[in-house]
């Protein structure tokens, strides 16, 4: 879970929700002008689309992060990551690599979504090795311009498991004009 700087806004990660589980992310508001049979102070209601892993097994949710407005979100999907085919079954987890892989959003109030920073699928971010289990954990920076990324299985020059962290500056996308 996280919590925006005043505590108005909430991000739940779920990575076991759902069979196959490829997790989800869910980020609520609170409204305090809601009243209820169970609450008269206001309640919690969805801000933008749940947001779920790309594939079975991802455990998209694992670990979430909010900027102090909470409008950017970094996710983590310890599981998920390059090569996730998993259409057979050998003990490589179904043809998966597993690097493991982080995604950040930006909240677009012009739709009431979120959207993926970069566009598209291909902007994860991904581990580098087989198993590093890259975003077991993800922190951004309160501004949402700095996100930071564990990866606790990496492997660094023959050490098991020694670990890695990544810190990432996030760019501003400039718009085209015509």
């Amino acid at each position: 879970v996280s919590l925006s700087s005043d505590g108005l806004v909430l991000a739940v990660g779920a990575h076991h929700f759902s069979i196959p589980p490829p997790g989800e992310c869910r980020v609520y508001t609170f409204d305090d002008t809601i009243t209820t049979a169970t609450s008269n102070g206001g309640d919690w209601v969805p801000k933008g689309q749940l947001l779920r892993g790309a594939s079975p097994d991802d455990r998209f949710g694992i670990s979430v992060s909010l900027s102090y407005d909470g409008d950017v979100l970094a996710v983590g999907a310890h599981k998920g990551g390059r090569n996730n085919n998993n259409n057979n079954n050998n003990n490589n987890g179904g043809g998966r690599s597993e690097t493991g892989l982080a995604r950040v959003y930006k909240f677009d109030y012009s739709i009431q979504q979120w959207k993926l920073l970069g566009g598209q699928q291909e902007q994860n971010l991904n581990g580098d090795n087989e198993n590093d289990e890259f975003g077991f954990s993800v922190a951004i920076s309160g501004d949402g311009t700095k996100l930071i990324v564990g990866a606790y299985a990496h492997d660094d020059d023959g050490t098991n498991n020694s670990g890695q962290t990544k810190v990432f500056q996030l760019v501003a996308q400039q718009s085209s004009s015509s």
